[in-house]
């Protein structure tokens, strides 16, 4: 059972849903607070977060934050430094003390998972950023290390002849997006639902049985 803290990256092509039907129903949503364009530190001053982490039953914690604060933790400007550094601290206090709190008394918890969002499509959305983030690979690299997969398929995509990923309507990578080159289509989110299926059960998820084209397609098919 999950509980999801985050905003329209979750929301998006409803995750939680897909998720779902993804794991034939193996994964459920406990509770949700999403709003769009949220940070973990809006989250954390909202009362209906403290509420949804009094939930005894729920086994993952999912938080996901604005898109574009963590990578400016490795931001050249200073003042944008410090909403990276904000990331952390939020994580750090309210929600490692809430989750250490819930815890003591939640004996089903098992852990937290921490969504990474990607780099948007090109360069950053936002006008006063995109000096930080001038295009997908360095906002993507800025965000998380860890988070690989997209740029796996972006260097797959380079691989494939692709001229120019991040422009080019036919490539795979294009079609992660939805319209507004930031947000995920729905392909990019069942990527990222056979990523959370991954995580949370340790299992490789080709040949899972469920996606979301009327029929299993090429695209489908890399996705898991």
């Amino acid at each position: 059972k999950m509980v999801y803290i985050g905003n329209s990256f979750t929301y998006f092509n409803d995750l939680p849903s897909m998720l779902q039907d993804l794991t034939s129903g193996a994964v459920e949503t406990a509770g949700s607070v999403l709003k769009g364009g949220q940070t973990l530190k809006g989250h954390s001053e909202d009362p209906r977060t403290e509420s949804a982490l009094q939930d005894l039953t729920f086994t993952h914690l999912v938080l996901q934050g604005q898109s574009s604060n963590p990578g400016l933790l490795f931001a050249n400007d200073e003042k944008l430094r410090e909403k990276g550094e904000a990331v952390l601290d939020v994580v750090k206090g309210y929600f490692a003390k809430s989750v250490a709190d819930n815890a003591l008394k939640n004996t089903n918890l098992q852990s937290v998972v921490f969504y990474s969002t990607w780099g948007h499509r090109g360069p950053c959305v936002y006008k006063t950023l995109q000096k930080e983030y001038p295009n997908f690979k360095v906002m993507v690299s800025k965000i998380q290390q860890s988070y690989r997969v997209i740029d796996i398929v972006y260097d797959l995509c380079k691989a494939e002849g692709v001229s120019d990923p991040e422009t080019d309507p036919a490539c795979l990578f294009y079609r992660l997006y939805a319209p507004d080159a930031f947000h995920p289509s729905r392909l990019g989110t069942y990527l990222v639902a056979c990523v959370f299926y991954g995580t949370l059960f340790g299992k490789d998820p080709r040949g899972l049985q469920w996606y979301p084209s009327n029929e299993l397609t090429n695209f489908d098919r890399k996705m898991q």
